[in-house]
């Protein structure tokens, strides 16, 4: 007869950062929430955040709990009377239950149940659905992107000779791919892209004789909506970052056109390989996108058929703006989820926007309060 092991996770509103409560490690999750976790040797204490060190005995559940993955319940779980909002409890599963080692079980709904970097079974949502078994539907008008996100548009029409690029953009990190366009899916031939490295922006493309490198002298500006222009006409290409100096550039050889044949890629590198050779990074871009435009055609982020979206990969409702329609107060910190945004409110007041101040009568040492604004 086989033991059936239960396992608690905690799962927090908002996203890593340095105001996390997170004592050592944190993830963040599909629906605009992240969960602690604790370094090998340790085991993440019952408040969901502070660790302390463990024995032999739970580094053994540590490593049943990779074994066997986990199922967390709906929203409807969350306990609502405590200042900080958890999930108190996941469905569990026996080792029976999966199978043959390294199968994926969740259950995800509309989505697939793939292996995450921890080697945890997590959901990947198809376009429009998120949450953590993809159960909830956002429509995606402005996309945000995690790192292994990415969109495909159909590939680009009469740009073989000239193209004329404008981007909006919010990167969260200092590398990543932006855009991607190419003849194969190898990079062997012809191929523009657009990235992030070190904070600086690169656009790179190879006409098919020789590789052209134009890069910003400023690097981006984080977490802060940033505006890019690129233009390209056979040869040569110049970039202008945040309305500055436009730099220029040129490709090498004697071609001059370049042929598209592979969709193009928004956000990350796709179905496409070769890039180490190519690129000086192949991670991800992880933050948001408002405006596409090639030439005269303004990208629309919806699914075919009324947008341009063919497929994607873990794409979320970007939901950035949230926080300066509904401002803290009293110094409290606002932060977003994937549908509102909430604040985080200092000791000695409590509300929507912290505007209520608590009469304490106890000595508590710390409080950490979650509230939602609609």
């Amino acid at each position: 007869m086989q033991k059936e092991l239960t396992i608690f996770i905690f799962f927090f509103l908002g996203r890593c950062g340095h105001d996390s409560p997170c004592q050592q490690l944190c993830y963040e999750l599909h629906d605009g929430m992240f969960e602690c976790d604790c370094k090998t040797g340790f085991t993440l204490h019952e408040d969901g955040y502070t660790c302390t060190r463990n024995d032999s005995v739970t580094d053994k559940i540590k490593e049943f709990e990779r074994d066997i993955g986990l199922t967390f319940v709906d929203s409807n779980e969350v306990d609502s009377e405590d200042s900080v909002r958890f999930v108190k409890h996941v469905e569990t599963q026996t080792s029976a239950a999966t199978g043959s080692p390294g199968l994926c079980v969740r259950k995800c709904g509309e989505g697939t149940c793939v292996f995450d970097s921890r080697n945890k079974q997590t959901c990947r949502c198809p376009f429009g659905k998120t949450g953590s078994t993809c159960q909830i539907t956002n429509p995606i008008r402005y996309p945000r992107f995690n790192g292994r996100s990415w969109l495909a548009f159909p590939p680009l029409r009469g740009a073989y000779k000239h193209v004329q690029i404008s981007l909006e953009f919010r990167p969260e990190s200092w590398d990543g791919i932006l855009f991607l366009a190419a003849e194969r899916d190898d990079l062997v031939g012809d191929f523009m892209a657009i990235l992030l490295h070190n904070g600086f922006l690169e656009f790179r493309f190879d006409c098919g004789s020789g590789l052209g490198v134009v890069k910003s002298e400023e690097t981006v500006i984080l977490n802060q909506w940033n505006t890019l222009s690129v233009y390209r006409h056979r040869w040569d290409a110049w970039i202008q970052l945040n309305r500055g100096k436009r730099i220029a550039g040129r490709s090498k050889g004697l071609f001059s056109r370049i042929t598209f044949r592979e969709p193009v890629f928004i956000g990350g590198r796709g179905n496409t390989s070769g890039l180490a050779e190519r690129f000086p990074t192949d991670r991800g871009f992880v933050g948001c996108v408002r405006l596409l435009q090639a030439n005269d055609h303004r990208y629309d982020f919806g699914e075919t058929p009324s947008g341009d979206t063919v497929k994607s990969q873990e794409v979320e409702e970007c939901s950035t703006d949230k926080c300066t329609r509904s401002p803290c107060q009293h110094g409290g910190k606002c932060v977003t989820t994937t549908n509102s945004s909430l604040c985080l409110c200092p000791l000695g007041y409590t509300g929507d926007l912290c505007e209520t101040i608590l009469d304490l009568q106890v000595n508590i040492t710390k409080i950490i309060s979650y509230y939602f604004v609609n």
